[in-house]
């Protein structure tokens, strides 16, 4: 997990969650990853600092987009991590569709 924080910017992180991402269309995916992520800040305690709580975020969002498009969320983040240290580009969150 520090290791994706430590290889990229948070230029880089963010690259991508910005971009027009179409989630699968079914019964209430927005609520999901809210609940889970409420939860684990409740259980965390949140963060000590702003850094914290921006990586924190990033990753959590990370990890919902992920989980809503069928992709492995550890497969991603390890892709992510060696791209940037070979100096390559960050491959893009969501799918791309034509």
């Amino acid at each position: 997990m520090f290791a994706l924080a430590a290889a990229l910017s948070p230029t880089e992180v963010l690259a991508h969650i910005g971009s027009p991402c179409t989630p699968p269309a079914a019964c209430c995916t927005g609520a999901t990853p809210i609940s889970a992520t409420a939860l684990w800040r409740k259980g965390s305690y949140g963060t000590q600092s702003d850094g914290g709580a921006r990586f924190v975020e990033r990753l959590l969002t990370v990890t919902a987009t992920c989980k809503q498009h069928g992709r492995s969320v550890l497969d991603y983040r390890t892709t992510v991590c060696t791209v940037a240290q070979l100096g390559h580009p960050v491959p893009a969150l969501c799918p791309v569709t034509a």
